[in-house]
Order: structure tokens, then sequence, then C-alpha cells
């Protein structure tokens, strides 16, 4: 499971701005996604104040006075190679923007633009506010002194690390316990690479394996070897001598992926649960019944075993809503689903068919077995009182023949003798 917890550190800005009213405007966009912000009006003591004060960001105006603004940010890059610098301009300048970029400056925002440095500010203050990650960490590294580095890092950002040397001994770490990320280099020693490692993972472990993210990591910056890493599987890629900070963002950034894409995921499933499941008795709904029972039918066919079909329709609902009220309804509705629910097999299917109706589909159910078990669901009924009022269900039972072929042939059979047994007075059961 990957999160954040523990203490949530907030963003730090350092602002260069001389105009008073864009400096309040910028410091109150910091403020309002959680961080705070430091207001200088000079470049100068702008680069005193960061030789001796961390930031995580700083915003300055193209404009600094009396010092230029790509000295400025060529002086800050040279201190600190992974901080992020954004730059304000007033007006668009394509030849300013790349000057300004090679100078060092991470990105160039219109001084009109506040809408869209509101938004890269967002991101970043919530990257900062997630702060230390969950979750598994699977190191395949030979060199001692490396390993030893890299899962201190990782060991730092919140993961549980277990470091490796060779590709054998991963492949046999990741078959036995789950993994939320693999970082390997290319080079190993032991028999297999890293590659063989990724194509290992990818091909012959199963949806585990199909879905980590793997970072790799290579001192040879080589365009064939690159290509067919990524052929392989690779999810990222990282050239060595490998900077602390990037090693840090690639290996988050994976994990947050991975974190999105399971909540997605998890989010797609409950819909699908939802559109196929009954939501006040929580079996299935008509819709799958239909579905299911059309597979269920089939294969019988072509096996030859039988399938009988329940249909139970709880007697005088209309009269246990109109004196007891729909709440109460509701109860004995539950109550029922619960009922067929437990007491059927695994292979069972349960549905609820609209209104007071339910279906139970039996496979491998002789018509015979279906009228016992019918009896005794009608017994139990009787006899539970549900939402303490006296309830009675009645049973239509039809098994597989020869002329059935479709769940409307079985399901008519089932509900005319359904029928039939509220004919001769409900609270019965009569087979078809």
């Amino acid at each position: 499971m990957l999160g954040w917890s523990g203490f949530m550190p907030s963003l730090k800005v350092l602002l260069i701005e001389p105009t008073r009213t864009l400096a309040k405007l910028v410091t109150r966009i910091v403020e309002q996604v959680g961080g705070t912000g430091t207001v200088l009006t000079s470049g100068t003591d702008a680069t005193r104040l960061l030789r001796n004060e961390a930031f995580d960001l700083v915003c300055f105006a193209a404009t600094l006075g009396g010092q230029n603004a790509m000295t400025f940010a060529r002086q800050v890059r040279a201190q600190h190679p992974t901080l992020p610098l954004l730059m304000l301009i007033a007006s668009p300048d394509d030849e300013f923007s790349r000057n300004a970029q090679t100078a060092g400056v991470t990105q160039v925002f219109l001084r009109s633009d506040i809408t869209g440095l509101a938004r890269y500010l967002e991101v970043v203050a919530q990257r900062i506010h997630e702060g230390r990650l969950q979750g598994r960490a699977l190191l395949v590294e030979d060199s001692v002194s490396t390993a030893r580095l890299f899962a201190r890092l990782l060991t730092d950002i919140g993961l549980e690390v277990i470091s490796l040397t060779t590709a054998e001994e991963a492949l046999l770490a990741f078959a036995a316990q789950p993994f939320d990320v693999v970082v390997t280099d290319i080079v190993l020693a032991g028999a297999s690479s890293g590659v063989g490692l990724v194509r290992e993972l990818r091909t012959a472990h199963g949806e585990a394996g199909a879905r980590i993210p793997i970072l790799a990591m290579t001192a040879l910056d080589d365009t064939a070897r690159r290509v067919e890493l990524i052929r392989c599987g690779v999810s990222d890629l990282l050239l060595k001598p490998v900077l602390a900070e990037e090693l840090i963002a690639r290996v988050g950034n994976l994990l947050r992926n991975k974190r999105l894409l399971e909540r997605v995921e998890a989010q797609q499933a409950e819909l699908r649960s939802m559109a196929l499941t009954d939501q006040l008795t929580q079996v299935h709904n008509r819709h799958f019944l239909v579905e299911a029972a059309q597979l269920a039918l089939s294969e019988a066919r072509r096996h030859g075993h039988p399938v009988s079909m329940l249909v139970v329709d709880i007697d005088r609902f209309k009269t246990i809503n109109d004196t007891h009220g729909h709440g109460v309804g509701d109860q004995v509705l539950s109550h029922v689903a619960g009922l067929l629910k437990r007491t059927s097999r695994g292979e069972d299917l349960v549905a609820r068919f609209g209104g007071e109706e339910f279906v139970m589909l039996l496979p491998h159910c002789s018509v015979e077995d279906a009228a016992r078990k019918a009896e005794s669901l009608r017994h139990a009924i009787e006899q539970a009182e549900p939402a303490g009022i006296h309830v009675t269900i009645s049973i239509g039972v039809a098994g597989t023949t020869p002329t059935v072929h479709s769940f409307d042939d079985l399901f008519s059979r089932a509900d005319r003798a359904l029928f039939a047994a509220k004919g001769k007075g409900r609270n019965a059961v009569v087979c078809s």
C-alpha cells in the first residue's frame, strides 16, 4: 500500500519580486497550497540567503534591479543543481525564454498567467506533502558501496528495501513476496544480467511481474541498449553516475503512478460490481443473471450435466409494504436474499430478478435435488419471521431438458411452476 504518513512538510518558496502587488499575490497562492513564502527584492540578497537556508522552489522576476536575471539563474543553478527555478516575464518572448532555460530556469511564466503559476505550485506542494512513501523496493546492485547508498536513499523516503546482488536472487525474492518497485543495475554479478531479470519478470511471473514498475540503471549510454531495455519492459531508465535527487524523483513517480493506477482499477471494479449487483440485497441483479445463465447452460449442453432453476417470490409482498412500511419491506427482501445466498453452493448463482422475485441458478443439480432445496428454503423462511413478521415464499422449480436451449426457456418453465404454486394457495413448491 502506497501513501504518505507522519509529519507533512510544507512548500518553502523564495520569491524575488520588486513589485509589491505581485509579491503579495504570489505569496497568497503559496499559502493557499499550504506553503510559506519569503519575499526579497534583490537577487544578491537571495543568493546570500540560499547559502544558509534551504528552499523547495525559487520564483523570481526577469528584472532584478541591479542584477541580471540570467546571471542570477546561473549562480543559483551552479549552487543548487536540482532546485526548481521559475521566472516571471512581462510578455511572451520565445528567444528570451530559451535563453532563460539555457541559464538554468526550470519554467518561464507570464506575470499575467497567475493561474498557470498556481497550478505549478499546487503540484509541487502536493509532492512535498506526500513526503515519505510506503512500499517495498527490490534493489538489485552488485556494487556494495552503491547498493548501500541507494538503499539508504530509498529508506529515507520511507521504503522497505530488499537489497540483492544477482538476478537469480532477485527472481527468487520476487516469487516469495510482493514488491512495489524494482530498481536494478543492468550489469550484475552472476550468470544473468539486468536485461535478463527484466525479461524474466515480465514474461514468467504472471500479472505481478507484468505490472511491477522497473527502474533500470546503466553506465553505458548506448542507443541500442536503451531501445532493447525499453522493449524488454523497463518502466524508466537512469544513466550512471546516478544523481541522488533524480533517483528519488524517478522512484517516487513510479510509485505514485502505480498507486494512481491501483486507485483507478479499484474504482472501476467497484463500478462493475455496482452495475452487476442489486444495491439493496447485495446479490446479483437481473442483467448479470441473464449473461451468467447463458454461459452455464452452454457448458451444461457441452458436458451433459443438469442445471436447475428456482424462481422465488415473497407471498403478498405488497401487503407487507402497505401494512408495515417500505422500510420493513426492505428488511424482508434483504433477509430472504441473505438466506438464499447463505444456503447456496459456490457455483450457484443468486439474483434479484425484480421487485420481490429472486432466481437461483443451480448447475450440476437435478430437478429432484432442486425441489428438495426449494422445500428447505420455503420452510426456513416460514420459520424465520424476518423483521418480526410472518413471511412465506412460493417457489417454482424447473430443470434443463432436450427442449430447453436458453435462459428464457428455463425461466419460462420455472415461472409457470411458480404461478401454479401461487394458485395452490402460496407458501408452496411446484416443479415443472
